[in-house]
């Protein structure tokens, strides 16, 4: 995937993706979740990296675990991007900072 699929996400998955940077920005000064440098390049660094996995979905319907979520990457984008493809996907969060859960 290349800077060129943004231009192929409708509009409302791409304000669903600003809403998600919203509250990322937002909570990562009181829970360190990302590097505050990399939140200036959100889109290609953390959603186009995580939507990579979009690649491997072969079936229309299912269940993501995402191990170690964090800041919600890569499940977060990835649940985004396929509601919008009208998919119909279950994701678990798991994270051993409670912190990092609440968010």
């Amino acid at each position: 995937m290349t800077h060129s699929f943004f231009k192929n996400v409708s509009r409302e998955t791409n304000e669903a993706f600003i809403v998600y940077r919203n509250l990322l920005e937002k909570w990562n000064k009181k829970v360190n979740l990302v590097s505050p440098t990399t939140l200036s390049n959100f889109m290609i660094r953390h959603v186009l990296d995580s939507v990579q996995l979009f690649n491997y979905v072969t079936n229309k319907s299912g269940r993501w675990l995402d191990i170690g979520s964090g800041a919600g990457f890569p499940g977060i984008p990835l649940a985004i991007l396929l509601k919008s493809k009208c998919l119909n996907f279950k994701f678990s969060f798991i994270d051993s900072n409670s912190k990092k859960c609440f968010f």
